[in-house]
This record gives structure tokens, sequence and C-alpha cells, in this order.
């Protein structure tokens, strides 16, 4: 393990405290993770994790093995990275050219790029590549921790993901291999850890879109890990250093449709929190785009 660089590196960071509005919540179940290597905790898992894929498609992750120092360190580096001046973020930003060959990295700012539905993408984000092109420059201020966010990454590919694959499997009764095998390392564009923020809104703007930051939508990729914090909208309840964990197109695909992908979208907090920069981070799931899998 790489020694951890010193977090006074970088700005403060406090956590917003959770809403106190009495928000329509979602029911989501829970995986615990720490039961995985019990046979009838296996077995139970398995069964949890069939309701959520085939319910909301949504689920929470507890007893995930990130401590809850790396999880407020990945927090704390994701406002760093976040609130760098335009300035500074410019030369980091993803070229066209990459942006063409589907290459998922640096930073993307918030605005018209991202237009779907109508409504403008709200969330500016930055991205790091499981397979991290070494000629591919970060930020000074993110250079003493990239090491340790490379094992965030490894961790939640080997340690979690790994697990959901096998009782994935477990589910579509094959061999365990048979779904390993889809998210073997390799050279993959699109499976990244993700840093990402919203900024406040002006009245004038949330009246004009409606409160929506990013409109609804499926993530294309298998799993997708989100760091904190449904054709009828609902409210996910924060967790403390819990995963958020929603499922993707590739999942659906790859089982035939058992596994629903997952329809969300971002949208204006509740009143108490609307002054508040939102700060995030997902870690971002995918199938190498073999056409095998695709047929």
């Amino acid at each position: 393990m790489a020694a951890k660089a010193n977090i006074d590196l970088l700005p403060e960071f406090t956590p917003p405290l959770p809403t106190k509005e009495d928000l329509d919540y979602v029911d989501l179940v829970n995986l615990d993770l720490s039961k995985f290597d019990d046979p009838a905790g296996r077995e139970e898992l398995k069964n949890t994790l069939y309701k959520a894929a085939t319910g909301y498609g949504f689920l929470t992750l507890s007893n995930h093995g990130i401590s809850d120092d790396t999880y407020l360190r990945q927090m704390r580096i994701s406002n760093a990275m976040m609130t760098l001046s335009p300035e500074k973020k410019a030369p980091y930003e993803v070229t066209p050219e990459e942006d063409a060959r589907g290459l998922y990295v640096g930073y993307k700012p918030a605005g018209p790029l991202g237009h779907k539905g109508g409504f403008p993408k709200q969330l500016d984000h930055y991205n790091i590549l499981v397979h991290d092109p070494k000629s591919r420059p970060h930020p000074e201020i993110m250079r003493p921790f990239l090491e340790e966010t490379y094992e965030v990454m490894h961790h939640i590919r080997t340690k979690i993901l790994m697990k959901l694959l096998r009782l994935t499997a477990n589910i579509l009764e094959v061999p365990e291999g048979v779904l390993l095998s889809t998210h073997n390392p390799g050279g993959s564009k699109t499976e990244y850890i993700r840093y990402m923020m919203c900024e406040p809104r002006s009245q004038e703007e949330s009246d004009r879109y409606r409160d929506i930051f990013l409109s609804g939508h499926t993530d294309w990729g298998s799993w997708t890990f989100l760091f904190r914090s449904q054709c009828r909208f609902r409210w996910v309840r924060h967790q403390p250093h819990s995963l958020i964990v929603n499922f993707g197109e590739a999942m659906e695909r790859l089982t035939g449709g058992l596994f629903k992908a997952t329809i969300h979208r971002v949208v204006q907090p509740p009143v108490d929190q609307r002054h508040i920069r939102r700060i995030g981070v997902i870690y971002s799931s995918a199938l190498p785009m073999r056409g095998h899998w695709f047929q």
C-alpha cells in the first residue's frame, strides 16, 4: 500500500448535514458484504441482490472495506479538484479528439456540451481511468494523491465488483468464471473514478429548468458506485459511509433483461441544502466493448 500524502495539502472540506426535510424516500435494500464468505450469508446476499436488481435497480453496500478515513479523503480530494479555477482546469479538459474516441478522461465542464432531453448538464466532473494513460497529466494538486486513488479503484474492482459478479453468476446459475471474465483487467476506456460538483443555482435558473440538474437517464456500464451524497422519481436517503449502487444498461443486456437499468436524475436539493455546493465521487464499471458480448 502506498504511503498517503499529507491531506493538509488540500483545502478543508466539511460534508453538509443531512437534510431535515420530510422527503419521499425510496426503501432500498442493503448488501452487507461482511456476510459474503459465509455460505448462508452469501445465499442471503444473492437473494437480496436479486430483489434489488429486479426492483428499483438501486441498492446500498455496507462493510465494503473502504475505511471511513479513505472515504473522507476521497471526498476532500474531489472538493479540491472540482473547486480549482477554470483557468487551472482548462489544460486538463478532455479534448474533442479524446471525446470522439469515447475516452473518458479529464475535466468535462457543465454546459451546452451535455444537453440531454432539453436540459443542460449541470454537473462539472473529472475522470481518472482505471487504466490511466501515463501520457495524460493531472493537475498538480491531484498528483500526490494519485497512488491512493488508484488503490481505491483497485479495491472496488477486486473486492467489491468481483463479489457482485459472483453473486450475479449464482442468480443466473452460470459458472462464476463466465461473469468474472466480462470484467477482466484490460484497457477499458470507460471504467473510471469520477469527481463531480454541482454549484447552487439561482432561482431564475431553477424556474427555467424546472429544478433539473441532469435529466432522467440510465448509465450504460454495468454498475455505478456512488460515494454518498424512477417514472415516479423518489429520493435516495443518505447513509453515512455507505456506497450507493445502481445497475447500468450493460448488466440489463448481459442478464437478458432480468436486471433492470435504473432511470435516475439529479435535481435541485432540498430547500435547506440549496445554498450548498454539492461534491461527489463515483466509480463506474464497464464491460469491454467486444462484439461477442452484444450480439
